[in-house]
């Protein structure tokens, strides 16, 4: 039955209940297959309300190269946005000599950047659903300069840590754009074979920000214990170690905010809302309003959405906020450009196999959550894993420690656009971005949890690891009672017609599509 239905899905197969009609398509004609599984189609296909709708209008199907600059713009923009909010706890044990602080305050600003983030996204859900991805995009990249360059104009305290913590609620007001909005624009610029791949692109960039800043940060500063790797950049002769530090972090800062303005400029000249023809029916016939996603995903029916959105909110938002705090956890075990390495090489092995992950959901359609299992099993005993060695249950081992943690950030994070696209076909016909935005408005609640609990004297953190390991231990469950479903994806291979709530939109798209071609 589930290689059945798997068949349908991907196309191999066809069945004598299917019935056909013609979409024209830049003058030539190509099959749309109307399948209801065992159910003969009662009305006559020329009287289907899509056949009627087609026949009226002939949208434009179309796939442009520019996607992959556009691509390419958004995911730079996603991989500083996950970047600039961990610039400093990759550096702690320099900037509590530095600044004075302590990882209490290292920890709130992680808070600040939760919290803002909350309150920009559906804001920004809204006008991206409104406006297209343009003007949200424009707006985010400028906060980010905004939160960049407020680092750049001190080092001193108390004004550099005031600045600190004003610059980090910028950057976390610019992050629904970056978390929210990669599987939207892959729905809206590339077709449906390409889907998959384009959505780990988008979404695992801000991963791979966050591991940059694991080595960025180390490679440049100097450790209170080691030199930098690359010490010839200041001339230490006359200056105090703590003054070379305080050169050598703005130096980061510096580049940091260059890097965003290029971003804003590259936008800014290119950057459009939409493509003007669509690469798929789904995207060219539009979907529910922003408010009637957000309610359809509240109903009985949408029930099963939410045993995928658990997870996915559990397993990344913890380990994004337990990674992110390497330098606080491990600085007893190792040294900070250790931490470094330890964190790039985990959260970018994470970024690879994401992408490789959507390509394979591309190539072999219908078995995402056999993956999100296998990679939930893995993510429980690496975890353990890492727990023993970190706590010292087991004799510590360096090359073990790297591998388990590596390990780790490949079945965590790899599974990030498998959770996003399982969550979108089980919901369609709701929008791309109204299920994002429910994913990562859960996905930024739980951390605060976790690290509200810094806030109490003398916790230390021992309990941080604990913590992972029952996040990932939990997810289990909900997988495994998770129906997939892939309903987008069956109206996009000519498998099922779309739901009625959108049909009636649906000349409206095509003929938008085709004043903008």
């Amino acid at each position: 039955m589930m290689q059945r239905e798997h068949d349908d899905v991907c196309g191999r197969h066809s069945t004598p209940q299917e019935e056909s009609c013609c979409l024209a398509n830049n003058g030539r004609s190509q099959a749309l297959h109307l399948n209801y599984g065992s159910t003969l189609l009662e009305q006559s296909v020329d009287d289907s309300p899509i056949c009627r709708s087609i026949s009226s209008v002939s949208p434009t199907i179309r796939v442009y190269h520019r996607r992959w600059y556009i691509l390419f713009v958004f995911s730079l923009l996603a991989f500083m946005q996950g970047g600039l909010g961990n610039v400093w706890s990759v550096i702690a044990g320099s900037v509590e000599i530095v600044f004075g602080w302590t990882d209490v305050d290292i920890s709130l600003m992680q808070i600040w950047l939760y919290l803002a983030y909350l309150v920009s996204m559906f804001p920004f859900a809204w006008l991206i659903d409104q406006k297209g991805l343009r003007i949200s995009l424009l707006i985010s990249a400028g906060l980010l300069v905004l939160g960049t360059a407020l680092r750049c104009m001190t080092v001193h305290t108390p004004a550099a840590t005031w600045l600190a913590h004003i610059a980090h609620i910028a950057v976390g007001l610019a992050g629904p754009v970056s978390y929210a909005a990669g599987p939207y624009l892959s729905s809206l610029w590339f077709p449906p074979e390409q889907r998959s791949t384009a959505t780990a692109v988008a979404t695992v960039s801000g991963f791979a920000g966050g591991a940059g800043c694991f080595i960025f940060g180390p490679f440049i500063v100097e450790s209170p214990k080691l030199k930098p790797i690359i010490p010839s950049i200041f001339d230490n002769s006359t200056d105090s170690n703590v003054d070379a530090m305080q050169h050598e972090i703005l130096f980061c800062r510096y580049i940091e905010c260059g890097v965003c303005v290029l971003i804003l400029v590259m936008a800014f000249i290119y950057f459009p809302s939409r493509p003007p023809a669509s690469p798929s029916i789904t995207a060219a016939m539009g979907k529910l309003s922003f408010i009637s996603g957000l309610k359809d995903l509240f109903s009985r029916e949408n029930l099963n959405f939410w045993f995928i959105c658990v997870p996915y909110a559990m397993s990344l938002s913890i380990y994004g906020v337990w990674n992110g705090l390497f330098g606080v956890n491990l600085k007893e075990l190792v040294e900070q450009h250790d931490i470094g390495w330890i964190g790039f090489a985990a959260v970018m092995a994470g970024a690879v196999a994401a992408v490789v992950l959507g390509r394979m959901s591309d190539l072999f359609c219908g078995h995402m959550k056999l993956f999100l299992l296998l990679l939930n099993v893995v993510c429980i005993a690496s975890t353990f894993w890492f727990l023993l060695i970190a706590q010292k249950y087991i004799l510590y081992s360096r090359v073990q420690l790297y591998l388990a943690a590596i390990l780790q950030g490949l079945s965590n994070n790899g599974a990030v656009p498998l959770y996003f696209e399982l969550a979108i076909e089980t919901t369609y016909p709701v929008t791309e971005v109204c299920v994002s935005t429910i994913m990562n408005t859960l996905y930024n609640v739980l951390p605060l949890l976790f690290l509200l609990i810094f806030l109490i004297p003398n916790v230390g953190t021992l309990w941080m690891n604990w913590c992972m390991y029952g996040v990932v231990l939990a997810c289990f469950p909900f997988l495994l009672v998770f129906k997939e479903k892939y309903k987008r994806l069956m109206v996009d291979k000519g498998r099922a017609l779309a739901p009625e709530s959108v049909q009636n939109s649906f000349q409206e798209n095509l003929s938008y599509s085709n004043r903008a071609a």
